[in-house]
């Protein structure tokens, strides 16, 4: 797990604040074994684990360590857009050959009579 300080987090938001960070590392680990099902899944329980999370003001004493952990966030939400982003592309690829062989086998029937 991330190594985040923040221990000048309240316990409750602590305990907050430290699933979002584990429902990242996971998203991580699931998009990098293309289980996107599970991805998507679990994005849907982050988004709404942030938006609790922020949905109350940030009190002052905590704002350094949130900046941190904001931080060591958005790190992993770059290499999760490049996965995203690369197994995309991979599905693009797939699609063009899969409409290139079926021209081709429309090419060859329409001259084969």
């Amino acid at each position: 797990m991330t190594s985040l300080d923040l221990s000048a987090l309240s316990e409750q938001r602590r305990a907050q604040l430290q699933d979002i960070v584990r429902h990242s590392e996971t998203l991580l680990a699931l998009a990098e074994t293309g289980d996107w099902p599970a991805v998507e899944s679990l994005e849907v329980e982050r988004r709404a684990a942030l938006q609790s999370f922020f949905s109350s003001p940030t009190p002052t004493h905590e704002a350094p360590q949130i900046a941190a952990a904001i931080k060591a966030l958005s790190s992993m939400n770059e290499r999760l857009v490049e996965l995203v982003r690369g197994a995309r592309d991979g599905q693009a690829g797939d699609l063009r050959t899969l409409g290139q062989g079926r021209r081709a086998i429309n090419a060859y029937s329409s001259h084969s009579r």
